[in-house]
């Protein structure tokens, strides 16, 4: 597939780290990133250590219109703090430059969800991706909070499937389905260092299928803030 990739600017990049209160070496290092996309895609030459299926999918974030994050486990990456992708990364990255540097590119494609043509986002994730206290509750309290900015923006979207859920097809695992204007949907299943993209039409409409079901099952956006709150005040305390 041929894609016209749309790349974050250094601007767009800069307002991100402002609104998700980045700042010091790190955000530095990601506005270099984003400085070197204005002459190359970042995420193939400045990202090293990335799989390369990896780097296909944020390929495709890139031009996607909408994209849904089903998560049974841990917050998705476009949504994660700093401090919590560094807690989630470094379990299966011992190289330190190799840590930051994936650090940095997972910050780096957040920017789709704040750019002018920013796309339409909407994550479902299990209530106990919330009370896991990755990173120590200091970093999963600040976590919190930062689903609570970010689900306020008119684009994106968050639901929680509670605890008493019964059992349902997405306990099978977390993936992700990107949508298209042009061209059939992707599903992305990601593991600790790599990842799956899946295009067969059976796989994609199952997929797309489940996240239907999700959606009715989990609780509206407004509860889902409401106990996202209750979280963030639980891991404060």
């Amino acid at each position: 597939m041929e894609l016209g990739q749309r790349i974050p600017t250094p601007e767009e990049t800069s307002a991100l780290l402002v609104a998700l209160e980045i700042g010091g070496e790190e955000a530095a290092h990601v506005l270099a990133l984003s400085r070197r996309a204005t002459e190359s895609r970042w995420w193939e030459v400045g990202a090293p250590g990335l799989p390369r299926q990896l780097k296909s999918w944020i390929g495709f974030e890139q031009d996607a219109s909408a994209i849904t994050d089903w998560s049974l486990d841990v917050v998705p990456g476009l949504l994660q703090t700093a401090a919590y992708a560094h807690a989630i990364i470094r379990l299966a990255c011992s190289d330190p430059d190799e840590l930051e540097s994936r650090v940095a590119a997972r910050l780096a494609r957040q920017a789709i969800l704040t750019r002018d043509t920013s796309i339409e986002y909407t994550a479902i994730l299990d209530e106990s991706v919330l009370r896991r206290s990755v990173g120590g509750r200091a970093v999963m309290a600040e976590q919190l909070r930062q689903l609570q900015r970010l689900g306020d923006r008119e684009n994106i979207t968050i639901h929680v499937t509670p605890l008493e859920s019964r059992e349902h097809l997405g306990l099978s695992g977390s993936y992700a389905v990107a949508h298209f204007d042009t061209g059939e949907p992707l599903v992305q299943i990601e593991h600790q260092r790599s990842a799956v993209i899946l295009d067969d039409e059976d796989d994609v409409r199952q997929h797309v299928s489940s996240i239907s079901t999700l959606v009715e099952m989990a609780m509206t956006s407004a509860d889902s803030a409401a106990i996202i709150e209750h979280t963030a005040v639980e891991m404060e305390g």
